[in-house]
């Protein structure tokens, strides 16, 4: 029973979690991947695709040419993965760690892991992918045949169709543990390595599985970029990239944002009017804080400045108020740390009521910041 673990051991837990963080991009080892896929799956056609659009294009292209039915064998990969691996690597795991030492581990280590790489990179490409298979797979290829066929034939073929499904398996939501088992095993813990090494070459080389018929296509990791907090973020091209057809998906600070409205966010040229007309909240947040020059166009009023820097704004008579059909806009100015002056000054909307209780915009902020003001007051640094 391990009780404890060294300050030499405590000291490595950032490395582990780098070391994982930077194996979300680490291209797959096919011999590996080609080896365990027939181990978990038999005997079925295995196919490396180059990013997502290369899969689904070629899935088209197949389902053109064949009339094969589409199996689901992502329950057997989770079968695997979980009543298999996951259940003996974890029992082994509990068994050996003085229950205090265990939940102190996992908060440090597997928390961090968990929230980067399974809640924003695992959500976004399981979401992305199902979206990009049932709206090219479904939709598209029913227009396609509606509009080329006539009702006899298009209607054999939706009948074949519609009574089949696709599956798929994107595996990045457990790398979070592997890390958290490789870590464990670092300190002394003993695992049945066979399982453990069965276990990794899944996740690392297996990460996004689709099925269609006798074919299981395994698709290449993407390139990943994050911010400083661990977001989804990239200002130069996709946060989620493949660098083979230049595909991907765009965010910035964790938010998904479509090409188009991406370029121009980080043009720094939006009026507030534009960004106001943003729909998505959380878009709209972002492009505020990209484009600050863009409230000081609009004649603001400062109401309040406080010691810490933090502004609470009011627009009126504005093309803003008309757009929120509101006769007073407030707005919480707030500077980021983690960023470089004069870009770090962001601008936030604020709930009127929680504006007017007393205009105070530290306990504006530190409502935003889920704290008491009390406890904000103490804060030293701000993120």
């Amino acid at each position: 029973m391990i009780t404890s673990i060294t300050k030499e051991q405590q000291d490595k837990i950032p490395e582990f979690i780098k070391k994982w963080i930077d194996l979300a991009s680490v291209p797959i080892d096919r011999e590996v991947s080609l080896k365990t896929a027939k181990d978990v799956f038999g005997d079925k056609i295995i196919l490396f695709t180059e990013s997502i659009d290369n899969t689904v294009n070629l899935i088209k292209f197949i389902l053109s040419k064949s009339k094969n039915k589409i199996g689901n064998f992502a329950s057997q990969l989770d079968s695997q993965l979980h009543s298999q691996l996951h259940s003996q690597l974890d029992s082994q795991l509990y068994s050996q760690l003085y229950s205090q030492l265990y939940s102190q581990l996992y908060s440090q280590l597997y928390s961090q892991l968990h929230s980067q790489l399974h809640s924003q990179l695992h959500s976004q490409l399981y979401s992305q992918l199902y979206s990009q298979l049932y709206s090219q797979l479904y939709s598209q290829l029913h227009s396609q045949l509606d509009s080329q066929l006539d009702s006899q034939l298009y209607s054999q073929l939706y009948s074949q169709l519609k009574n089949t499904n696709w599956s798929r398996y994107v595996s990045y939501y457990l790398q979070d543990w592997c890390g958290y088992y490789d870590y464990e095993k670092y300190i002394g813990v003993k695992f049945d390595d066979k399982n453990l090494e069965k276990y990794k070459n899944i996740i690392l080389n297996m990460p996004i599985c689709i099925f269609v018929g006798e074919i299981v296509f395994i698709c290449e990791k993407p390139e990943i970029g994050w911010d400083l907090e661990g977001r989804l973020h990239s200002e130069t091209r996709q946060a989620i990239y493949w660098k083979y057809d230049n595909s991907g998906y765009y965010y910035l600070n964790g938010v998904s944002i479509e090409k188009e409205l991406w370029e121009r966010i980080l043009s720094r040229q939006m009026s507030f009017q534009e960004i106001l007309k943003i729909d998505n909240t959380e878009k709209r947040l972002v492009a505020m804080r990209y484009n600050p020059n863009a409230l000081l166009k609009e004649n603001p009023k400062l109401i309040k400045k406080s010691e810490r820097g933090n502004e609470l704004w009011l627009i009126e008579n504005s093309e803003v108020n008309k757009i929120y059909n509101a006769p007073k806009v407030y707005l919480l100015g707030f500077i980021d740390p983690s960023k470089v002056a004069p870009n770090n000054k962001f601008y936030e909307e604020v709930d009127p009521e929680l504006a007017e209780k007393n205009f105070d915009p530290d306990e504006i902020n530190a409502t935003h910041c889920k704290l008491t003001l009390e406890q904000y007051g103490k804060l030293v640094y701000e993120t």
